[in-house]
């Protein structure tokens, strides 16, 4: 996608108040027009790799650390974590791998061939599944997400102008995930996750290639992928995630239910001959197409009104239909799909009449 590299140095050892400045500052420019030409593809940060841990071991997600992490993906960039090289018998992971929002990535030995059907889970890579942080979601604890090959990898040697080395571990991995994560977000810009959403970390989670036995009974709807304690979700499957990304929509808004309210008469106001019922009724995502009002425990009728967002309404109504007393009015709004709470008023209807039971005037 002829993405563009952003590099932000917090130091040659990592601490953990470097890098969660180094994080903040992403944040900070996640919109930042580099070149001053206005808008453009290439503004700003989308992904973030962070290919370090620290701070709370066995973490729950709860540190600050991860919580940055959080704060950024709700913020629109997608991160990436590296898994840890503390295989196989470490206990959860560190900060911020731990994050609920990262996207926390093992390593496979590819055993340097195409044939996926005998790479394997190196034995380096650090196992799930994370700490459990008691809330209602039960797959936040289930990392890594996925994995990738991450053994005898050919990376820039550090320090070089055009030389290479061969190098392993989950820092290894990181980047072929974020290849994939923007090739992504070119098939659909609107794959950026949000404070409500995270579809890049669900769709690679999704569309893995499974392995190993099942460590958990969960599923996502309309895929046969797995989560296993070393695979996490599996082995990533750079085709069918972009597949899937370009035929990914985001879930319609939920409706926001009208609201309505009684202006007049005034709780506990007494009343008497007839009276005009009056108020107002919103709907801020459509229009308002009926309101309805009863009083007591009578039934539900519509009255008039010219259907709109915003709209005020009336209704004339005789109490001398009524025994003189307390009373209650409701009203309610319709906007074709729900209705608004219900909202009344109280009122003490007196209509004079004789000892005869004549009405006076």
């Amino acid at each position: 996608p002829d993405a563009k590299l952003i590099d932000v140095k917090e130091g040659t050892i990592v601490v953990m108040k470097r890098n969660m400045d180094a994080i903040q500052w992403c944040i900070d420019h996640k919109n930042t027009d580099w070149e001053n030409n206005g808008p453009s593809p290439y503004d700003g940060i989308d992904i973030i790799v962070l290919t370090c841990a620290g701070g709370e071991t066995n973490s729950d997600g709860q540190d600050d650390w991860s919580q940055l992490v959080n704060k950024a993906v709700d913020e629109g960039i997608v991160v990436i974590c590296i898994a840890g090289n503390t295989g196989p018998d470490n206990e959860g992971f560190y900060a911020p791998v731990a994050a609920d929002k990262a996207i926390t990535v093992g390593s496979v030995d590819d055993k340097n061939t195409v044939n996926r059907n005998n790479d394997e889970i190196a034995k380096s890579s650090s196992r799930g599944p994370r700490k459990d942080d008691g809330d209602d979601d039960p797959y936040d604890e289930l990392k890594p997400d996925v994995v990738a090959p991450g053994v005898n990898i050919m990376a820039a040697k550090f320090n070089t102008e055009n030389e290479y080395r061969e190098a392993s571990g989950t820092s290894f991995s990181c980047p072929h995930v974020a290849g994939v994560s923007a090739l992504m977000l070119q098939a659909n810009p609107d794959l950026k996750p949000t404070a409500d959403r995270n579809p890049i970390q669900e769709i690679l989670r999704k569309t893995a290639e499974s392995r190993g036995t099942p460590d958990s009974n969960l599923r996502y709807g309309g895929s046969d992928s797995y989560y296993n304690k070393s695979y996490g979700w599996g082995i990533m499957d750079a085709y069918e995630a972009v597949k899937a990304a370009l035929a990914w929509e985001p879930s319609p808004e939920p409706n926001k239910i009208p609201t309505v309210t009684i202006d007049s008469p005034k709780n506990n106001t007494k009343v008497s001959n007839t009276i005009t019922i009056s108020g107002t009724a919103l709907d801020t995502d459509g229009n308002v197409s009926n309101v309805e009002l009863k009083t007591d425990e009578n039934s539900w009728f519509n009255i008039s009104i010219v259907s709109a967002n915003s709209l005020t309404w009336n209704y004339s109504w005789n109490t001398k239909d009524v025994e003189n007393g307390m009373h209650t009015i409701y009203a309610r709004a319709f906007d074709g799909m729900n209705y608004s709470e219900i909202v009344s008023v109280d009122v003490n209807v007196y209509n004079k009449v004789s000892t005869g039971g004549v009405e006076e005037e």
